[in-house]
């Protein structure tokens, strides 16, 4: 897929998470706004570690809602954060997946647990549901990660 349609793939991942009732802003640089400057992955491609870096993440969320309470994810584990105070859309070619929200009782059954949250950085992994149904990661996906509606745009890099 060449980068144009991953663009618009990305973009079509964006309208999809505004029409969920989030509202998206740009991610700004400054020390007293709200904004995305980096995500960087670590671990493997079956086991990632996800870093977003920035400015004004606040405290982290504290009204996670189990993914094991939607109907088709018993078992599964890890958190969905609704309002859009943390959440990461996987747009790749084949079937596009969502981790950190969900809309009404419907969502993957990837949760996202918290290992580390301050105003600048965190750091999170996934649950259990990561690598089931095509939900996981491929070199080169693009990715939408938000925190607290400041959406930020990047591609899984080959071999990390």
């Amino acid at each position: 897929m060449n980068i144009r349609t991953r663009l618009a793939v990305v973009m079509g991942a964006l309208v999809l998470a505004a029409g969920t009732g989030g509202s998206l802003t740009a991610a700004v640089a400054s020390p007293s706004v709200l904004g995305i400057t980096g995500v960087s992955f670590s671990g493997t491609l079956a086991a990632p570690t996800v870093t977003v870096t920035g400015t004004g993440f606040g405290k982290a969320p504290t009204n996670g809602l189990a993914v094991s309470a939607l109907t088709n994810c018993q078992g599964q584990n890890g958190l969905d954060f609704p309002g859009g105070k943390l959440w990461l859309v996987d747009a790749n070619s084949g079937e596009p997946w969502t981790a950190g929200s969900r809309v009404g009782t419907n969502g993957n059954c990837v949760g996202v647990n918290i290992v580390s949250w301050s105003a600048k950085q965190v750091v999170f992994t996934f649950g259990n549901g990561y690598g089931t149904n095509g939900w996981n990661f491929n070199d080169n996906d693009p990715i939408v990660v938000s925190l607290r509606t400041s959406p930020f745009v990047t591609f899984i890099p080959g071999g990390f």
